[in-house]
């Protein structure tokens, strides 16, 4: 089966420093090279006729809009950095599966997708996003696009989605692409970030994240039914339920009374639940933050998202409304120190490294209060899937969708 051709032909522009974000993305792909942890996988089926050259022209044309989806790596001592490509191609992989027996397509296509997500980078070669079509009948596809966490995060799928909604209308009708140009690059942001954080600035962050984890337990020991290996594999599955709409309104009601969010109600339950099974009195939980406070990075496909660390300490045989008032206080405190990165934070902590564990958090918690954005073509209907592969770099997620 030919792979898609995405690859950079010629030279790159004069490299420059990556953001903390890619540079600690680099440390774990030189650590578990190829690791689907590492790539952000979508399958969207597509119903209608579709005009795959016009689909083609419009992946092309994000590439071409955004730097970071064409930046190569190298290392320059022990620190990576990245460069721009001035010269590439770009080719949407076709596969034709419409004269299979309908039985055989639905597998045949898990497997093509399972396959793409799994199937390395080459960083230093290959342009940081690939796409393959699938036709499944004549008025039936299947797109699967994978990028890679060194050029995008998850709060990056929605902008790919409305750059590719709106090119394929204007490619589709014959016209030409009238984006208007980005206002800054991913480079930008980057060169902002190192400016930052440094001075007086830096100083208050470190001094505040080092206060608020003092003596943190190192481990939120969760029992298990087995011991824990030297060393992860990072394989793990996934349980989904659905949340009553009683309890829902309910939790809505609470948040009401206290004046606080739905995201503090949560992770306080939660962290009641962690504390009953730990045994343990004071709970680290982390928590992505999409990181992108400044307008101009709203439109970016890049990676911004940072961890965040909620500490909290349930001794003292607390009520709820207690509890809640401390986790409150938490994620106030942090939310207002969330410029510092993980990856900075873990290397000023110094945490004992251990292989078979994440350093200070193990267990991460995140509420998407809106459904994801779905990618709209236009004459087609389409709906979005992610491809699992299983993977998880912690011991526990918990992922909480609201939807209607």
């Amino acid at each position: 089966m030919a792979h898609p051709a995405g690859r950079v032909t010629e030279s790159t522009v004069d490299a420059s420093p990556v953001s903390y974000g890619q540079r600690r993305q680099w440390f774990l792909e030189q650590l578990e090279p190829g690791s689907p942890l590492h790539h952000l996988a979508q399958v969207v089926r597509i119903h209608g006729s579709l005009d795959a050259g016009s689909l083609e022209w419009a992946l092309a044309a994000i590439v071409d809009r955004h730097e970071a989806l064409r930046s190569t790596f190298t290392r320059h001592g022990q620190e990576p950095t990245q460069g721009v490509a001035r010269n590439w191609t770009f080719r949407l992989a076709r596969e034709d599966l419409s004269a299979r027996e309908r039985s055989e397509r639905a597998a045949e296509l898990k497997r093509i997708a399972r396959e793409e997500a799994v199937r390395s980078f080459d960083l230093r070669s290959d342009l940081l996003l690939r796409a393959r079509l699938v036709r499944l009948d004549e008025a039936e596809h299947a797109l699967v696009v994978v990028l890679h966490r060194m050029a995008a995060d998850d709060a990056s799928i929605p902008v790919l989605q409305r750059e590719l909604s709106a090119l394929y209308e204007a490619f589709s009708a014959g016209g030409i692409s009238l984006r208007p140009d980005l206002p800054i690059q991913y480079g930008d942001y980057v060169s902002w970030q190192r400016a930052h954080l440094r001075g007086e600035t830096l100083h208050r962050l470190v001094t505040f994240w080092k206060e608020r984890l003092a003596d943190a337990p190192p481990l939120l020991a969760l029992p298990s039914d087995r011991f824990r290996p030297p060393s992860r594999s990072y394989q793990g599955a996934v349980c989904t339920t659905v949340l009553p709409s009683e309890l829902i309104d309910k939790l809505h009601e609470l948040t009401r009374a206290r004046r606080v969010t739905l995201f503090m109600v949560l992770l306080a339950g939660f962290k009641v639940l962690l504390s009953r099974y730990t045994g343990q009195e004071d709970i680290v939980v982390g928590s992505p933050s999409v990181g992108r406070d400044r307008p101009d990075t709203e439109g970016l496909i890049g990676v911004f998202t940072n961890t965040l660390v909620f500490r909290t300490k349930t001794g003292g045989d607390p009520t709820f409304v207690e509890l809640l008032e401390r986790v409150c206080e938490t994620t106030v405190t942090a939310w207002a120190h969330q410029d510092l990165p993980f990856e900075k934070l873990i290397e000023e902590l110094q945490p004992k490294r251990d292989f078979s564990y994440e350093p200070v958090v193990q267990v991460m918690f995140s509420l998407q209060e809106l459904p994801a954005e779905s990618l709209k073509l236009t004459g087609l209907r389409t709906t979005s899937e992610a491809v699992e592969t299983n993977a998880i770099r912690t011991d526990l997620d918990l992922h909480l969708v609201e939807d209607a």
